[in-house]
């Protein structure tokens, strides 16, 4: 998941991706996220979530 600061402070990406294979991506404003049904929004959240924990870990390593 690239994005997640820039989606959760409404502020520009701060990431660039180079990818190695095929993938699926999607650009979504906050704007756009807040339009998303309840539980879709809930379920990015928690991925993004995950993600963040992830990261955490990595730099506590």
């Amino acid at each position: 998941m690239v994005g997640v600061y820039g989606l959760a402070r409404d502020a520009e990406r701060t990431a660039s991706v180079l990818a190695e294979g095929n993938i699926f991506a999607m650009r979504m404003s906050r704007k756009q996220f807040r339009r998303q049904p309840g539980k879709m929004r809930e379920l990015i959240k928690d991925h993004m979530m995950e993600e963040l924990v992830r990261r955490t870990d990595r730099l506590n390593e």
